[in-house]
């Protein structure tokens, strides 16, 4: 064996031992790097220009240094790296919005009222479609748009079908709730009465309270003048009497009068179915006893009888009102008065108040 074959032999095993321990040393040592792969390539016609790196500036000459140094070597440029994918920009955050301002809308919409440089979107934005049978800017079979409406309406609106008008108020009768045609009033209610006697230097006084009664019948001849004939009564129920002023004792027996009698006069009404009255009558007095029976009466005399009074319609042809009555009257004595045995003339006062009812 000669020398060669004797370290081939020996030696190179041993060799290849030591660099198979080194290997595994600097594997543990240190870690393995991952690089990542290569970006896709883009799209054909979408390449961007690639950047040239900029040439590495040599650093200046130190003070001293003769300028005739030999430059340093320049390296020889790297390979040009991958293109990297297009990425777009982050958006900028916007500004917070101040304390009381309304917040800006989202991105992708223009503000309210849009400004220069914005218009509304046309159409559908990408990625939604009109609903199927529906083309933008057109409406059914059947649905025509609506027309235009002018302003102010020309004419007013017509009721609901559902709800008709009001029917008008029903038309009032010819002459209803007017005077005209037949006229009768009818009247009762109550008030004082006095009559007075005078005979010579003696005076005799009945006076009391009770009731009135009248009854009128006429005719309208306009829708303001009432022409009527009337009859009237009235007088007290039990006569106060008195003799010169002074006050008789009749020892437990009641007298009392009354006047009545027939009268023409005439009504005017005005106002809101306001009237004033006054007649003309031919009045009597009688004075009875509690059993109603007359001790005496007088003759015929003239009296006045005054009325004013207001009525309210109830009806197109009665209304009901309230009076105020006032007669005065005066005649000649016929019998002698029971009290002063003589035959007196008489004057009588009656007012009453009056509850009427009248047809026209």
């Amino acid at each position: 064996m000669n020398l060669r074959s004797f370290a081939f032999r020996v030696l190179a095993p041993t060799a290849i031992l030591f660099t198979t321990a080194n290997t595994r040393a600097q594997s543990v040592a240190t870690p393995p790097v991952f690089k990542p792969a290569p970006p896709a390539a883009p799209a054909t016609g979408d390449v961007p220009p690639t950047a040239k790196p900029a040439a590495p500036v040599p650093p200046a000459a130190p003070a001293g240094s003769s300028s005739a140094a030999a430059p340093p070597p320049v390296p020889p440029p790297p390979a040009p790296p991958s293109p990297a994918p297009a990425v777009s920009p982050p958006p900028s955050p916007s500004p917070a919005p101040s304390a009381g301002a309304s917040p800006s809308p989202p991105p992708g919409y223009p503000p309210p009222g849009y400004p220069p440089g914005y218009a509304p979107p046309a159409g559908y934005p990408p990625g939604y479609a009109p609903p199927p049978g529906y083309p933008p800017g057109t409406y059914p079979p059947g649905y025509p748009p609506p027309g235009s409406y002018p302003y102010p309406y020309p004419y007013a609106y017509p009721y609901p079908t559902a709800y008709p008008p009001p029917a008008p108020p029903p038309a009032s009768a010819p002459g209803a709730r007017a005077h005209d045609g037949g006229y009768i009033r009818l009247q009762l209610g109550g008030g004082w009465s006095g009559l007075t006697g005078t005979a010579g230097s003696q005076t005799v006084s009945y006076d009391g309270g009770g009731a009135a009664f009248s009854a009128a019948f006429g005719y309208s001849f306009t829708q303001h003048l009432v022409v009527y004939g009337e009859f009237f009564i009235a007088g007290p129920e039990t006569a106060s009497l008195k003799m010169n002023g002074m006050s008789i004792d009749t020892g437990g027996s009641t007298l009392s009068d009354d006047v009545s009698g027939l009268g023409l006069g005439a009504a005017y009404y005005f106002g809101p179915n306001a009237f004033a009255a006054a007649s003309l009558l031919d009045a009597t007095v009688e004075i009875m006893d509690a059993s109603e029976n007359t001790l005496a009466t007088s003759n015929r005399g003239v009296g006045l009888e005054l009325l004013f009074g207001k009525e309210w319609w109830v009806s197109d042809n009665w209304g009901l009102g309230v009076c105020a009555q006032a007669i005065f009257a005066s005649m000649k004595g016929k019998d002698s008065d029971p009290i002063l045995n003589q035959v007196p003339s008489w004057n009588v006062t009656a007012l009453s108040l009056l509850f009427s009812a009248t047809y026209n």
